[in-house]
């Protein structure tokens, strides 16, 4: 995988998760959809059916880019490497949102 191609699929997760305007208030009304059926299965559930981790994947960057490239490249180095360049790079756009 080309730096490019890695940097890439971070910049396509963080907007994704975060930062892409647009899409947000759909993949919000999916992630309270989501939450709401984890409320009302509430222990009743089956452990192959964790909505937990599909609501972490909807919101968390740095667990979306780490599935991702592991995905794409199998390559656990390049998965935690691009995990921790999200959320880094989500940490200073938040910051300078912050100050703006």
């Amino acid at each position: 995988m080309e730096l490019v191609e890695f940097i890439g699929v971070v910049a396509i997760v963080l907007l994704f998760t975060k930062h892409f305007q647009p899409i947000q208030p759909i993949k919000n009304k999916v992630v309270e959809w989501l939450i709401g059926k984890i409320v009302w299965l509430g222990r009743k559930w089956t452990p192959l059916l964790n909505l937990t981790q599909i609501v972490k994947l909807l919101t968390c960057p740095k667990c979306l880019s780490f599935w991702i490239l592991l995905y794409l490249t199998h390559s656990l180095f390049i998965a935690a490497t691009g995990a921790i360049v999200a959320m880094v790079v989500d940490n200073m756009l938040v910051k300078t949102q912050i100050n703006d």
